[in-house]
């Protein structure tokens, strides 16, 4: 998934996020990381859950870029999303 919003971590690793009012389905507890989540500190949230592995994914989604110097109103995106291919112009010299 496109993850575009550090919010997600909250829906998906806060200790009181389990099914159906969230998506811990793997009923991970860390009261640390629920301290970090209160805060918004993104960079600290981050940090422990990558440090703690808390799930390893089985798959992950290639990223690619194709360039055309024609094309304007459209610009990579860091999480591989494709939501600006709708507005894309395509100009003739």
């Amino acid at each position: 998934m496109g993850i575009k919003t550090p919010e997600i971590y909250t829906k998906a690793f806060d200790s009181q996020s389990f099914p159906p009012h969230g998506f811990n389905r793997g009923h991970y507890v860390d009261t640390e990381l629920d301290k970090l989540l209160v805060k918004e500190d993104w960079p600290a949230v981050t940090a422990r859950i990558h440090g703690q592995l808390p799930y390893i994914p089985l798959w992950y989604e290639g990223q690619f870029a194709a360039m055309r110097k024609n094309i304007t109103n459209y610009s990579p995106k860091p999480d591989g999303n494709w939501d600006d291919l709708a507005t894309i112009s395509n100009y003739a010299h």
